[in-house]
């Protein structure tokens, strides 16, 4: 899976980004300083319990705000 973010903001913005794994923290981006149009990415590797669908949540927050989901995306794979 491929996480990534982008500055669509005019000016520089920081960000955090949290992943969680059936509801689980896995993974914390912290204090991602982004000048306009910036953007980054990461690439993991999450595998599925046999026969058990593995639902992955990725959480942006705006400013270091962590009382406020900015945007938010998940996925099934399948098991």
């Amino acid at each position: 899976m491929t996480i990534g973010i982008r500055n669509g903001e005019d000016m520089p913005i920081r960000y955090e980004v949290e992943v969680l794994r059936d509801g689980l923290p896995v993974v914390l981006w912290q204090a991602l300083d982004l000048a306009p149009g910036e953007s980054l990415t990461r690439t993991y590797d999450f595998h599925s319990p046999a026969g058990r669908a593995l639902r992955i949540e990725a959480r942006l927050f705006k400013s270091s705000n962590r009382s406020r989901v900015y945007r938010k995306v998940w996925m099934e794979p399948e098991a």
